[in-house]
């Protein structure tokens, strides 16, 4: 028994780092009125497999709502959103996304092309870039 125990454990510890890893953290310190968005879960893989939009997603955000952004799909709904470590808002008075370096990626009604599903339930990743199919 104690022999099997001795062989699990290996087992369980490369498992259990694999769920839970490292809390990743921002490379950069935030500038002034910005604040942190959302970061996407993707589990322990990291992998995104994403795709593009086809219809009118449009970029939204408040300073005053708890996820700072979301999306506006074509049928007038909400989705939410979350997004890649390092990323920030920021109200001028309009919003912007800022980019792990502070660059900024988008604005207030953004054209978001396509995303990547979470492993949060109704959370996406958004995607500025991907040609529309």
């Amino acid at each position: 028994m104690r022999r099997r125990l001795l062989f699990l454990l290996p087992i369980v510890v490369i498992v259990a780092s694999c769920a839970f890893g490292p809390a990743a953290t921002p490379s950069r310190a935030l500038g002034s009125g910005e604040r942190w968005l959302p970061v996407a879960n993707f589990g322990s893989n990291g992998l995104c497999a994403g795709g593009g939009y086809i219809g009118d997603f449009r970029l939204h955000g408040a300073a005053d709502d708890p996820r700072l952004t979301w999306m506006i799909r074509p049928d007038g709904t909400r989705a939410e959103l979350a997004w890649p470590i390092g990323y920030s808002a920021r109200f001028t008075p309009n919003l912007e996304v800022l980019d792990d370096r502070g660059q900024r990626v988008a604005v207030e009604g953004s054209l978001v092309t396509g995303g990547c599903a979470t492993f949060d339930a109704g959370v996406t990743l958004p995607d500025f870039a991907t040609p529309a199919p």
